[in-house]
């Protein structure tokens, strides 16, 4: 029988420092490391020492070494600079207390499911299932993105947009220069980067630049839960109100002429 106890052969008398020397018995195949267990209830037998980061559980009522822990409950463990894989072979999917990570490092686009997290470590963003999607949750960084543009042509013209999310608070800002190719219609609007939780929040101040003559000031509002449209003031008014900006107000687009805004809102 394959690595069970035996008694090491003395001839045909013992004595007694034999009977009593810890090397009277010995396991077959026996090797540094080893471990003795009760493979039976009159049998004991020699498991053999695991592979380096083998973790020792049991199965079938015996013990063995495995490279995972299936079926495990952590209650308010303490995990020092874990390294999670992907989420079919790295999910925490049940943990009972309060663990504590130090310095996690979690890899993975995270599922969509509903609570289930994961990190996109290129865009520096928590992702957060809903039940359908992925949503970005960008800690301290901001993430370029380039918005659909309404009633205005970009053509060689300078776009550049970003914006940050903070939980559900959503920072954004907007700059369009126009070029040669570029052209202005009626009622511009730029796509928000998250869908907003309601439109016609307050509105935010707009610069507009005629390149090399003057600067006019603007406000900006959310049309809808996904769009912010430009306007202008008009002074000529008792009292200031906002008009739609065309192709020729607040002036005549030409080169260079610019927008700016920083709009912040609520995302859906």
């Amino acid at each position: 029988m394959s690595d069970e106890l035996k008694h090491v052969s003395t001839g045909i008398a013992i004595t007694q420092a034999q009977y009593e020397s810890t090397l009277s018995h010995i396991f077959n195949s026996q090797a540094t490391g080893d471990t003795m267990y009760a493979s039976s209830a009159t049998q004991l037998s020699r498991l053999a020492i695991g592979a380096t980061n083998k973790i020792l559980t049991v199965i079938g009522g015996v013990p063995t070494w495995q490279s995972t822990l299936a079926g495990l409950t952590l209650t308010s463990p303490i995990l020092t600079t874990p390294a999670l894989g992907t989420p079919a072979s790295g999910d925490i999917s049940s943990c009972t207390g309060s663990p504590t990570l130090t310095s996690p490092v979690i890899s993975g686009a995270g599922a969509t499911a509903a609570a289930t997290h994961g990190f996109d470590a290129t865009n520096h963003a928590i992702l957060i299932g809903d039940g359908t999607t992925n949503n970005p949750i960008h800690i301290g960084h901001w993430q370029a993105y380039t918005p659909t543009l309404f009633n205005m042509t970009l053509g060689d013209g300078t776009l550049a947009c970003a914006y940050a999310r903070i939980g559900k608070t959503v920072i954004c800002r907007i700059s369009f220069v126009l070029g040669s190719t570029s052209a202005m219609g009626t009622g511009p609007a730029f796509s928000l980067p998250v869908t907003a939780a309601a439109s016609n929040v307050s509105p935010v101040s707009v610069l507009i630049v005629d390149s090399g003559t003057t600067s006019y000031s603007g406000f900006a509002y959310l049309s809808s839960t996904t769009s912010v449209v430009i306007t202008v003031l008009n002074a000529t008014a008792t009292y200031l109100n906002y008009v739609t900006i065309t192709s020729t107000v607040p002036m005549t687009w030409v080169v260079g002429d610019q927008i700016y805004l920083t709009i912040a809102y609520e995302a859906a």
